[in-house]
């Protein structure tokens, strides 16, 4: 009998090393993971569903992105922070890394195919235990596309980490009712034989919902009725002139 067991446990050591999979499984309860944080846009209780969203240098036609919608409410809003949140205990993650920023308009209930992941490029992450959850946030105070921003979009935030160094963690799932629309993916590569589009993360976490996600930054407040009627009046003054 122990015989056999060690003979299971090498089969899993082999199918872990052997390359990038689609989900860490399915595990009990929820949590709020983000605590106490001033935020624009929070998605932050899971069940603990998950999918893969994570970009492999050493396996690249497994790479994997995954982005979810959010609306600014008719306001103006400064993006300075965007957070993912992963599983911890899957793989051996860094204090930090670097990662592909993504920021789509959104025009319809999925992204669309000229849409790309990374389409802002790479930043730089931090990668914070939560305890039951790992956090990777980005510092995007400094990104153009994320300042001033007034609208619906898709955003993403993919973790970029060579599985052959430290394996994989997965994007964690939301256990609220779907805000908009549930989260997409994308493997551009084909290797998980899912096509290259973009494709509901559901048919990997079981969950056909939201990733989770936290949007820290300002709301740009509008100009208020004073100051628009004492611009008015310098405009005035001046024709008078």
């Amino acid at each position: 009998m122990k015989t056999v067991a060690a003979l299971f446990v090498v089969a899993l050591a082999g199918t872990a090393i052997a390359g990038p999979v689609n989900t860490g499984g399915t595990f009990s309860g929820s949590a709020t993971l983000n605590n106490n944080r001033a935020i624009l846009w929070d998605q932050s209780t899971t069940a603990f569903a998950n999918a893969v969203d994570q970009d492999f240098p050493d396996f690249p036609t497994f790479s994997t992105g995954m982005v979810d919608d959010f609306s600014t409410g008719g306001n103006t809003w400064n993006v300075n922070t965007v957070v993912t949140y992963y599983t911890f205990g899957s793989g051996i993650w860094p204090a930090s890394c670097t990662a592909q920023l993504s920021l789509f308009s959104k025009s319809g209930s999925s992204p669309t195919g000229a849409d790309s992941v990374g389409n802002l490029g790479s930043v730089s992450a931090t990668i914070v235990n939560l305890g039951s959850a790992l956090a990777v946030v980005a510092d995007t105070s400094g990104v153009g596309a994320l300042q001033g921003i007034n609208g619906d979009y898709w955003i993403g935030l993919t973790p970029t980490l060579a599985f052959g160094t430290y394996f994989q963690e997965f994007h964690l799932t939301s256990a609220l009712a779907d805000n908009g629309d549930g989260a997409y993916l994308r493997n551009a590569g084909g290797g998980f034989g899912i096509g290259t589009g973009w494709t509901d993360q559901g048919i990997f976490s079981g969950d056909p919902g939201d990733m989770l996600f936290t949007l820290d930054g300002d709301v740009v407040p509008a100009p208020s009725a004073a100051a628009l009627l004492a611009l008015g009046g310098v405009f005035a003054g001046r024709r008078r002139r």
